[in-house]
């Protein structure tokens, strides 16, 4: 009886606690909120060592074909060793196998690794494509690379300048070719006006995808930013067939994929956007180099670009989705 008393007096018929102890409700509460906090931590840091294992495995595998185009057969003459040099304000692609010293007077500075096209400059160094800038690196510290084709780009990531851009790839790809073609809004901006007019939001983390279709891209483009944007996806064309020829006329591709697919994630069927900006050819096989703007470990620093072989981007493109296929392109 007594005890029964004591219990009264801590606790009210609804749980809440009177005096003394923490009642069960609050206890199970808290270490739901903690195991939540754990939980996204875990995550995060799990997602970062992906990113971070996928782009080393790719660093090495470029590095190996740097070096193989880097010392080419021997030339019958003088004049073949000249033309592979490139011309002063030619695009290339370039690859750093080393963190490398950036001269970047408008951003943050640091270092960069991996894969960024560029150009030499008359004062030796190589002025690269960096976010939706320039930033020069010294020339000896870069390798290029050789290309069929390839056209600048500066890889942005999705959740750059503050926005919260966890499933805004569609605006980044977009905004990074319409910056390749001279410029629109700045990239804040862009986000703010999707999500205001309706055409897509930027999800979160966890819990809420949100997220852009290729429809409501190509309404947004036309509607809001005065551009066409039109999606030459047929299942009658290999999709590394229509990339290729598109990039052959000077025109990048957004295309849609399954995020699962160009992160080595299996069970992750997500639908994802990148931009496509070149190619490489060796042995009879093409090797697309594109940009990928989810990099939620370094937001507002330049994004390396990387590869897909034609075999991943044929199967990846042509999957299925809940919205249609897409390859679009600036008109």
């Amino acid at each position: 009886m007594e005890s029964k008393n004591r219990n009264e007096e801590n606790f009210d018929s609804a749980g809440e606690r009177v005096s003394g102890r923490t009642p069960p409700r609050i206890k199970r509460n808290r270490f739901l909120l903690v195991l939540s906090i754990l939980i996204i931590a875990a995550i995060t840091v799990w997602l970062k060592s992906c990113a971070e294992s996928k782009a080393d495995n790719e660093e090495n595998d470029v590095l190996t074909a740097a070096k193989t185009v880097s010392a080419p057969a021997e030339a019958d003459s003088a004049a073949e060793i000249t033309e592979a040099v490139p011309e002063r304000g030619e695009t290339r692609l370039y690859f750093m196998e080393n963190y490398t010293e950036i001269d970047d007077p408008v951003g943050y500075g640091g270092t960069v690794r991996g894969l960024y096209t560029g150009r030499e400059t008359d004062s030796g160094s190589v002025e690269l494509d960096y976010v939706d800038r320039t930033a020069n690196v010294s020339s000896a510290d870069i390798m290029p690379i050789e290309t069929s084709i390839i056209l600048p780009l500066g890889a942005v990531s999705q959740l750059a300048y503050g926005t919260n851009g966890y499933s805004a790839c569609g605006v980044a790809c977009l905004y990074m070719m319409l910056e390749s073609a001279g410029g629109s809004m700045g990239y804040y901006d862009m986000v703010m006006t999707a999500e205001k007019g309706g055409y897509g939001d930027q999800g979160s983390l966890i819990g809420y995808p949100g997220g852009m279709t290729s429809v409501a891209m190509q309404s947004f483009a036309e509607n809001e930013l005065g551009v066409t944007l039109k999606n030459v996806y047929s299942v009658q064309q290999a999709p590394s067939d229509t990339v290729y020829s598109l990039l052959s006329e000077g025109k990048q591709v957004c295309a849609l994929v399954k995020y699962g697919d160009v992160n080595d994630l299996p069970y992750d069927n997500n639908a994802h956007f990148i931009v496509i900006t070149g190619c490489i050819e060796s042995g009879g096989r093409r090797t697309f180099i594109y940009a990928d703007s989810y990099a939620p470990q370094a937001p507002d620093s330049g994004v390396p670009l990387r590869r897909i072989s034609e075999e991943l981007l044929d199967s990846t493109v042509n999957s299925q989705f809940d919205e249609p296929n897409a390859i679009l392109v600036l008109e």
